[in-house]
């Protein structure tokens, strides 16, 4: 019984820590596009 619950709970760690990179890439993406935007992220210059 135990075991099941520890698996349960090691699952949910699981998707939660995905979540939690998902949303970190996706912030990541955002803040890019602004700088692209903006052009603070204009390497040329």
């Amino acid at each position: 019984m135990m075991d099941k619950a520890s698996e349960v709970a090691q699952s949910a760690k699981d998707s939660i820590a995905d979540a939690g990179g998902v949303m970190m890439a996706e912030a990541q993406g955002a803040a890019e596009a602004v700088k692209n935007a903006t052009g603070m992220n204009n390497k040329s210059s």
